[in-house]
């Protein structure tokens, strides 16, 4: 019995015991922390849901000392999301004094740069996007924006240019983003073309190229073409995707509609036969047809015009004018053309 009590008064056996309960502690610890952290997780959660943006001068000094950057970009989110663009600017300011990590850094001033870009601030805009090109050279997301605000700028020569260092990356890039890059040198090039000094034919043949090379610009095209050389629109018919354009050749002046090479064009026989010109009785498009219907019958005191709207084919957002840049998700040349019957009173 006494040997009994000696082996366990073994040091090896304390030993044992020791680093035991230092594992066990551990465990502990680590799962203690991880619940700590998801209770944490939650109350950042239920404090941004429940956030009043409207009394909330407060709540941003509180993060005067912060350095977690997700809260801070959770709640700057909040303010942007509610058009509070001087608030989530006010966070962001505050955040690249507290915050020492690089690529956090980078993060928050390309943020702030989008609102610069958003609220109209280009020149604010355009100095963050340059030096953070000096630190990230290939950040895509970067060069785009700062395409886009040389395109408020209206220098499309320095948004031109800052396309050639792309040239490099073309091969790395998805295939969504090559698209992209089509689009916006077409862009870049039809602008180049109408504010040169050619004549109308040199820049007709010049948007041609680009449209055949580049990048379909079909409703750029009809929108040149119906302004300044209605005849070479009538010409080149067949090599332009007119439903692009269907609200500016429903409102296509008398003086420009040439019904004798309309005919020779279904989608055109279809768009002006629902004006009131008769020339097909029946459409595949559903609007044209019940125009065509209504204007069949003679005593008809029922007035029914077409109404358009645009809608994003990206983000959904719909507006009453067309843009070739979606004002919310900045994509371009995504604006599908919506027809809807309006009763005439």
């Amino acid at each position: 019995m006494e040997n009994f009590y000696i082996e366990y008064r073994d040091p090896i056996f304390g030993l044992i015991i020791f680093f035991f309960i230092i594992i066990v502690i551990s465990i502990s610890t680590y799962w203690l922390g991880i619940f700590k952290k998801r209770g944490k997780e939650h109350n950042i959660n239920l404090f941004l849901e429940n956030f009043n943006l409207k009394d909330s001068e407060d709540s941003i000094n509180i993060l005067n000392n912060s350095n977690d950057l997700k809260l801070i970009l959770r709640l700057a989110k909040c303010f942007y999301q509610n058009g509070e663009y001087d608030k989530a600017i006010t966070i962001y300011l505050k955040a690249l004094d507290n915050i020492k990590n690089q690529r956090d850094k980078v993060t928050i001033l390309e943020l702030l740069a989008s609102i610069y870009l958003k609220v109209g601030f280009l020149e604010r805009a355009e100095e963050l996007f340059l030096n953070i090109l000096k630190i990230t050279p290939r950040n895509l997301e970067v060069v785009k924006k700062l395409l886009i605000l040389y395109e408020k700028f209206k220098n499309f020569d320095k948004a031109y240019e800052l396309l050639e260092p792309l040239e490099e990356l073309v091969s790395n890039l998805q295939e969504s983003e090559k698209i992209y890059l089509k689009k916006v040198e077409a862009f870049l090039n039809v602008n180049k073309i109408l504010n040169s000094n050619l004549n109308i034919k040199e820049k007709t043949e010049k948007l041609f190229i680009v449209h055949n090379r580049k990048y379909k610009i079909d409703r750029l095209l009809i929108e040149f073409l119906i302004d300044y050389n209605i005849s070479n629109f009538y010409v080149n018919l067949d090599k332009i995707d007119l439903r692009t354009g269907i609200d500016l050749l429903w409102n296509l002046k008398k003086d420009k509609v040439e019904l004798n090479k309309i005919r020779k064009n279904q989608f055109l026989s279809e768009l002006f036969s629902a004006k009131g010109f008769k020339l097909i009785d029946k459409s595949g498009i559903f609007e044209f047809s019940i125009l065509i219907d209504l204007n069949s019958y003679k005593n008809s005191k029922v007035m029914v015009d077409l109404n358009f709207k645009y809608s994003c084919k990206v983000c959904n957002e719909v507006y009453p004018i067309y843009f070739n840049r979606c004002p919310n998700c900045l994509s371009l040349f995504e604006f599908e053309v919506k027809l809807n019957l309006v009763e005439v009173k």
